[in-house]
């Protein structure tokens, strides 16, 4: 600790060198000035948790030293939120040039996971103050998969960045869902009381059969990391790399122990306070711990409401039980009071296309703290090319594509994100299956006149409908009728390209 503190620059920000935890991210500062915000982050976090032990195991430590690793925490943090922050999320590090990378202006690597998780690991930053940080997490690194080390994935290389950006699109560091970067995050989530989130993160980084998704490999373990680049190469995203060299289970290890099972040593004894996921009923365990054996049995209870925890009978205090004996049984029985369980929102932006529903959801995303979807993205190019020839798309690859969008929705349903998607919603059939994803689906149709609607198509120049696909599309959506209480007027100029909406619930 001491040699990082010391190994900064002028700054009080960290060296990267040739690379931090990620390696491959060589060219950063080869030339001995560009640094890091996970290696910032990181060191206060080490420094944080010296501390507490000191605080736990040596009262007695020299005071002056105790002071000087608190102050410098606070200095590194200090640093690293001013110099690494941009808008909503903070950047992954700054190259010798003095260029920050990691940002909204990159079009490739514009978010890295690591940098967010440990800005809330070192206490720099929370979910409570920035809320907005989470959903630009799910936003930019969230796919059924689990979370990307980082998005979109480098397909070119970037010689101030380096190795990383000329592997191969989601594979490895590059853009992959790296377990031993997404557990990080899912422990950070815990610290922050998001257990239902937390949770999510783990059980997708486990190939269980039950899960529906396919991803060529037995559950027998953790893999260094699983396809990325979801948006970007659909078509091998997910697959297992099958390498177990991974530091993950450790801090696996730590998600179940000292949260979910909230098995936490003391200097003298033990506390015991669970993490359940809110639809967990109960569960039990048993471990040995300081040559005792404990038992523990978890339930939920509607009559309380807070956590009761009694030892062989016997209330404890603080959910503690001290002076712990070697060779002898504990069983621990716990009260938890239910959680209420939130549904997330799904805001459905309808209407042909150039009704402008892209813009509107977008819009609507960001003002309310959503994660924006627009269901084109979920097309393949062959759908795509055909719709640029005007050739209308059949109801066998319309149910994929719905299934393929469906899955997506429900992986930010169990985050317990509200989502705003911009969709075509043609057929009613299709449009009905979103109520089944156990979210709160609330409609919106626009609607623009044909002139508007055949003006705006005509001069587009960088999507894949053209003009000769309106007309079908207009006479589908006519027969529509309203299906919501909630509806707004659009009314738009073709000349100002300004937008006014009327919301009315």
């Amino acid at each position: 600790m001491d040699w990082l503190i010391n190994n900064t620059d002028r700054n009080g920000l960290s060296l990267i060198a040739q690379g931090d935890w990620c390696d491959p991210m060589n060219m950063v500062g080869y030339k001995g000035k560009g640094v890091s915000s996970w290696l910032t982050f990181a060191t206060a976090y080490a420094i944080k948790c010296w501390v507490k032990i000191c605080d736990q195991f040596l009262p007695t430590y020299n005071a002056k030293k105790h002071s000087h690793y608190q102050m410098s925490m606070q200095y590194l943090n200090n640093a690293a939120l001013n110099a690494f922050q941009s808008g909503k999320w903070f950047g992954r590090g700054i190259t010798d040039d003095g260029r920050l990378f990691g940002t909204e202006k990159d079009a490739e690597g514009k978010m890295f996971l690591n940098a967010q998780s440990w800005a809330m690991l070192s206490g720099v930053t929370t979910i409570a103050e920035q809320p907005e940080a989470l959903t630009q997490i799910n936003q930019h690194l969230l796919t059924p998969y689990g979370y990307t080390m980082l998005a979109p994935s480098y397909t070119k290389m970037v010689e101030d960045v380096g190795r990383i950006t000329q592997k191969s699109p989601g594979v490895s560091e590059n853009g992959s869902v790296y377990n031993h970067a997404a557990i990080f995050y899912a422990y950070a989530l815990f610290e922050q009381g998001l257990t239902d989130q937390a949770f999510d993160v783990l059980t997708r980084m486990i190939a269980l059969p039950e899960s529906g998704i396919n991803r060529d490999q037995l559950p027998n373990f953790v893999p260094n990391y699983y396809r990325g680049a979801y948006f970007q190469f659909p078509d091998y995203a997910g697959r297992s790399s099958n390498l177990f060299n991974t530091g993950t289970i450790s801090w696996l290890m730590r998600c179940v122990n000292e949260h979910l099972c909230g098995f936490k040593g003391l200097t003298n004894g033990v506390e015991i306070s669970p993490q359940l996921p809110s639809d967990w009923q109960g569960f039990g365990f048993s471990r040995q711990y300081r040559g005792a054996l404990f038992t523990v049995e978890i339930i939920r209870d509607a009559n309380i409401e807070q956590q009761q925890t009694s030892c062989n009978g016997r209330a404890l205090a603080q959910n503690r039980l001290l002076n712990i004996k070697p060779d002898t049984s504990y069983k621990i029985e716990i009260k938890l009071p239910y959680v209420a369980r939130s549904q997330a929102k799904l805001c459905i932006i309808m209407g042909v296309s150039g009704s402008g529903k892209t813009a509107v959801a977008k819009s609507l995303a960001s003002q309310c703290n959503s994660v924006f979807v627009d269901a084109d993205d979920f097309h393949s190019e062959w759908a795509k090319k055909q719709m640029a020839q005007g050739i209308p798309l059949d109801d066998n690859y319309r149910d994929q594509w719905i299934t393929k969008l469906s899955t997506y929705l429900t992986t930010l349903r169990c985050q317990k994100q509200n989502t705003v998607l911009a969709y075509s919603g043609l057929k009613q059939k299709h449009r009905e299956r979103f109520r089944t994803l156990g979210l709160d689906v609330r409609y919106f149709n626009l609607k623009v006149s044909e002139p508007i609607l055949k003006q705006r198509l005509q001069n587009r120049e960088t999507h894949f409908l053209t003009p000769i696909y309106w007309p079908a599309n207009c006479r589908q959506w006519s027969k529509l009728q309203p299906m919501s209480k909630m509806w707004f007027i659009l009314m738009a100029s073709s000349r100002s390209k300004r937008l006014s909406i009327a919301l009315r619930i």
